[in-house]
């Protein structure tokens, strides 16, 4: 099937301005069960960034511009899976490979996000949520990797 999205996007602390995607994917399904699931899907999409340097470590920002930006092309490739290993418990997953279509086309992007719900009671749930990013084609000099590390509880009505 078809999916086509549009996506906005913000991180003050790496000092993301903000990031902007438009683009399209066509998504295959492996499997589909009733406790199992995967997904693939391969595509294209148009990123527009700007940032400023405040997540920069050890430089002046004084001696660069306030913004800078960048607009491009990218390929993307996405896995996405999920388990219910009982009534209570399971567990989802998704990783996209994106490509700059431009003369730095070997600088991937790897962004891998897993998550886990325990259900508690009929309306709450214990939350596990990790991402990573790996991105050795930044805009501007912060570190290659970044994650995070969520634990909480979600409440449904």
């Amino acid at each position: 099937s078809n999916e086509t999205y549009l996506q906005y996007q913000w991180n003050g602390t790496l000092g993301m301005e903000y990031r902007k995607l438009l683009g399209s994917n066509i998504r295959i399904k492996i499997f589909e069960k009733k406790d199992l699931d995967l997904y693939t899907g391969t595509g294209v999409f148009y990123e527009m960034e700007q940032w400023n340097y405040s997540g920069v470590k050890d430089i002046d920002s004084s001696l660069f511009p306030n913004f800078i930006g960048r607009n491009i092309f990218r390929l993307n490739h996405y896995w996405k899976g999920a388990f219910k290993i009982n009534d209570n418990i399971d567990i989802s997953g998704v990783s996209y490979f994106q490509l700059p279509i431009d003369s730095n086309f070997t600088n991937l992007r790897c962004f891998f996000d897993l998550n886990t719900n325990v259900k508690m009671t009929k309306n709450s749930s214990f939350v596990i949520h990790y991402d990573g990013t790996y991105d050795n084609y930044r805009v501007v000099p912060i570190s290659k990797f970044y994650y995070s590390l969520y634990f909480g509880i979600q409440l449904k009505w």
